[in-house]
């Protein structure tokens, strides 16, 4: 006989047996055939058990009582277990079609948002909603799955695990009132298209940024496909309305500034041929324009294209047409050009430069201009010369200069210092022409005022001049300086005789024999008629003038060929010393004069000192009788 312990131990380990050891079976399976097991063992031992426990039939019946409730509940659970195994092998033999390796996360979720299946590499996911295995999705998922098996097709959305960007894309099952779940890491690839989208806004900022107008078009048709912003201003024109132009429409219209020109020329392009172009362009409102074009072919996006790179060159177009005036105004001036560098060495010259001087440009270029220099200058000259380019940026004067051959001639120089916008001096201007012809004018009409115009000698005003300075350097150095106040004795017979064409040409000899009498530094002067005012300046003794008042008379007194004519004068002479006899020009001149007419006075061809005369009454207060002269 078996104890009830002993049964129930059995019962025991035929659930396990059974639970564990069937092949092929689910766990729910192995359980629902150990009950039965179970039971069934409960019907073999209960008789036995019933009389091992003798007792009260009332006891007997309650036994097969207890025993027919659990065999009908034995088989009602038996029935249920059965279904579910079936459905639990079905979902098992699917779930086993899942990749448990895949790693991304694959779910099955119900309408209801039911999670049923997740893989291994759903568990971060899973522990992220809070959810597992017969667990509910968070809601927006539940949501989606809800729709998309009721509406079937596929949803995306966006999820984010550990930093990183899911995309969960849920798909309908045919018949199933379930979704397949599949979520795939797109961290990357948004990031690459984050990255994308910023290099195409950067791209986009470089383009509207750019000073130059740039334009698409394509290379089949020219039709201009995109623009930067700096082409809507160039042209005047919108984005939009320009992608509705044609070339030709931006183009001047003559050949070859026309849309054929222009299509010409991206077909080149297109074909492998870039090209730098100035075309005539036209903006809006007729406005015509140089631009200097640049065109490259480019593959953009799959899409052949011409890129074409515009710059207004209006300005420098403007420059070229100044600086080409320039050079023809540098090639045909009448005065010579020089252009140094800093330190004078000479980089350009013009063809004035080359006549002026007898250098061609080759013999000049490279070397100084002091190849010029006539040694007629003090260093002190050049000294205040450069003084004055550095203070004031510019020296211009007379200044004395040497041709290739050798002569010396002047010129009127102006240096200009050129800076660069930081002020330092990058080149030196030389401007310069020959004054030679306008040095001789000057001399000529200085003569004209300065000299008489028959002898060529000083004339009153000249003479005034002399004594002046004359005087000053006698009050400097302490030194004599005699006036000599002389008339031609017997000329106005000559003249009167011979006719005045003659008597003008003993004049010319008188003067010349003065001249060569006397001292280079000594000054004649004629004041007139046939009188003659001598200055001796420097005198280092008074009694000089003596010795040049008998030079005078002898060379005077000398026969005269008058073109065939013999003639002959003599001279007398009136003479004033500084400082004893006066200390200035007028006095000195007075004295002088009276000096002479006391000469004549007493015989003719004779000098006299204003200091040795009798009575020395200023001759302001004694007028020379008229006619006492001759």
């Amino acid at each position: 006989m078996l104890s009830t312990q002993k049964v129930f131990y059995i019962l025991k380990m035929e659930q396990g047996v059974q639970a564990s050891g069937q092949p092929g079976l689910t766990n729910g399976q192995a359980k629902t055939k150990s009950l039965i097991y179970s039971l069934s063992a409960l019907s073999v031992f209960a008789p036995g058990l019933a009389r091992a426990q003798s007792g009260p039939a009332e006891g007997v019946s309650w036994l097969w009582a207890l025993f027919v409730v659990l065999l009908l509940a034995a088989l009602a659970v038996t029935g249920y277990l059965a279904l579910r195994g079936r459905h639990l092998g079905r979902t098992s033999r699917d779930w086993a079609s899942f990749p448990q390796d895949n790693p991304y996360p694959v779910l099955r979720i119900s309408s209801q948002g039911e999670v049923l299946f997740a893989n291994q590499a759903s568990e971060d996911l899973l522990s992220k909603w809070g959810a597992y295995p017969g667990g509910t999705a968070p809601p927006e998922v539940a949501e989606a799955a809800a729709r998309v098996a009721a509406g079937g097709g596929v949803e995306s959305l966006q999820l984010t695990l550990n930093r990183r960007v899911l995309s969960l894309s849920l798909s309908a099952v045919s018949g199933q009132d379930y979704v397949h779940a599949y979520a795939r890491d797109i961290t990357d690839f948004q990031r690459a298209q984050e990255r994308l989208a910023a290099s195409e806004a950067n791209y986009r900022t470089i383009f509207d940024s750019a000073q130059d107008a740039i334009f698409l078009h394509d290379a089949a048709t020219g039709q201009i496909v995109d623009l930067n912003r700096r082409a809507g201003q160039m042209f005047g024109y919108s984005s939009e309305k320009l992608r509705r132009l044609g070339v030709g429409d931006l183009s001047s219209g003559e050949a070859p500034f026309n849309q054929e020109g222009a299509l010409s020329l991206v077909h080149r392009v297109a074909a492998g041929s870039p090209q730098v172009v100035e075309w005539h362009a036209k903006a809006q409102g007729g406005r015509l324009f140089w631009a200097e074009v640049s065109l490259k072919k480019a593959e953009i996006n799959g899409r052949h294209l011409v890129v074409a790179v515009v710059r207004d060159i209006s300005h420098r177009k403007e420059n070229e047409k100044r600086l080409q005036l320039a050079a023809r105004v540098i090639e045909n001036t009448m005065e010579g050009l020089v252009v140094t560098d800093p330190k004078g060495n000479i980089q350009m010259v013009n063809p004035a430069f080359s006549a002026i001087t007898g250098y061609s440009a080759p013999e000049v270029l490279g070397q100084n201009p002091r190849l010029l220099k006539s040694n007629r200058h003090e260093p002190e000259f050049y000294t205040r010369m450069w003084g004055d380019l550095m203070e004031k940026g510019q020296w211009q004067g007379e200044i004395w200069n040497r041709r290739k051959s050798g002569e010396a001639y002047p010129q009127w120089l102006t240096i200009t210092a050129i800076a660069d916008p930081q002020k330092e001096t990058v080149h030196y201007l030389g401007m310069f022409h020959d004054i030679t012809i306008l040095k001789e004018h000057q001399e000529r009409m200085e003569r004209r005022a300065y000299h008489d115009p028959l002898t060529g000698l000083p004339n009153r005003l000249l003479l005034n001049d002399r004594l002046q300075m004359a005087l000053a350097r006698a009050q400097r150095s302490g030194r004599f300086l005699a006036v000599m106040f002389t008339d031609l004795d017997g000329f106005k017979q000559v003249n009167d005789s011979l006719g005045h064409a003659m008597g003008d040409l003993m004049l010319q000899q008188v003067a010349a024999r003065l001249k060569a009498s006397l001292r280079d530094e000594d000054t004649i002067s004629r004041q007139g008629g046939d009188e003659f005012v001598i200055i001796l300046p420097d005198l280092a003794d008074a009694g000089y003038a003596e010795v040049a008042a008998r030079r005078v008379l002898a060379a005077v007194a000398q026969p005269y060929e008058l073109e065939g004519n013999p003639a002959r004068v003599t001279i007398s002479l009136g003479i004033a010393v500084y400082p004893a006899d006066g200390e200035d020009s007028d006095t000195l001149l007075r004295r002088a004069d009276k000096a002479m007419y006391q000469a004549k006075q007493e015989g003719k061809n004779a000098f006299r000192f204003w200091s040795s005369l009798d009575q020395k009454q200023d001759p302001a207060d004694q007028a020379i009788p008229a006619g006492s002269k001759g």
